[in-house]
C-alpha cells in the first residue's frame, strides 16, 4: 500500500533545538516488534525562522 509523508513545519528561534528535534523524528529506530516514536520515514519536516 502506498502511504504519503506528513509534512511537518517548524517554526523556531533556536536552530539548535529544531536540529535535535529533527534529528529524533528522522531517527531510524523501528525494530520488528513495532514502530518506536513515528513510523520510519513517515514525517517531512519543513523548518522556518520567525522571519520566513
Amino acid at each position: 500500500m502506498f502511504e504519503t509523508k506528513k509534512t511537518l513545519t517548524v517554526v523556531y528561534k533556536d536552530e539548535l533545538l529544531m536540529n535535535q528535534l529533527k534529528k529524533m523524528v528522522e531517527t531510524h529506530d523501528d525494530n520488528e516488534q513495532g514502530v518506536v516514536g513515528t513510523r520510519d520515514d513517515s514525517i517531512n519536516i519543513v523548518s522556518w525562522t520567525e522571519k520566513v
